[in-house]
């Protein structure tokens, strides 16, 4: 921690984060956006895929094994009348959770493809703090859970910062209330990102970076 007095600019994307650092240095610490915020959805789009999936779909992407959240999005898929198209083995191995789950099973998935079906699914389910941000820059309906991992560390505070920033806490589903199918069809298509506070705080991280630059 002590070398962090050596650089010129030092910035981290949650304010917990900023607080904890600020305790074991003298250095001025920044709260800014996550890089992904920096460009606009017409600037992503630039390396987006055309639409890849035949009718209105669910989009499923997660990084745990967590299996109520993937028993949620098949059953609200299936009510609503989407296709549940998932993301399988994002770990890079076999999962039994992942093994036929889903109505189309996508491998060959990039940076352009990934950011395509974000935009143009009907709703995204996932624990990923990425999937999240890219939901809110398009301004799709989402839901985020809880991610089970071995070995015990928590990835909750990223996700927590940017829904609070984004006035939608409720749509991080981290307890039996919330991981149901009625809480979840009561908020579809209902509650959405506030992104006023979010422009705010990108311009500002534009602003420290340019800043920190020169």
């Amino acid at each position: 921690v002590s070398s962090i007095s050596d650089y010129t600019a030092v910035s981290v994307r949650e304010e917990d984060s900023a607080i904890l650092l600020r305790k074991h240095c003298s250095k001025e610490i920044s709260c800014v956006v996550d890089p992904v915020f920096l460009l606009s959805d017409k600037q992503w789009d630039s390396i987006s895929r055309p639409y890849l999936v035949d009718r209105p779909y669910v989009l499923t992407y997660f990084l745990g094994e967590n299996p109520k959240s993937r028993t949620l999005a098949r059953d609200f898929a299936k009510k609503n009348g989407f296709k549940l198209v998932s993301l399988p083995y994002l770990n890079g191995a076999y999962r039994k959770c992942d093994w036929n789950f889903g109505d189309e099973l996508l491998f060959d998935v990039g940076p352009a493809e990934l950011i395509s079906l974000i935009k143009n699914a009907a709703c995204v389910f996932t624990d990923s703090f990425h999937a999240t941000a890219f939901s809110i820059i398009y301004g799709n309906s989402f839901f985020v859970f809880p991610r089970e991992r071995k070995d015990k560390i928590d990835m909750s505070n990223r996700i927590y910062s940017i829904l609070d920033i984004c006035r939608c806490p409720q749509l991080y589903c981290d307890n039996d209330e919330k991981q149901d199918l009625a809480y979840l069809d009561s908020l579809f298509d209902c509650i959405f990102a506030d992104k006023q506070d979010l422009v705010r705080l990108t311009a500002y991280s534009k602003d420290f970076l340019m800043a920190a630059l020169k």
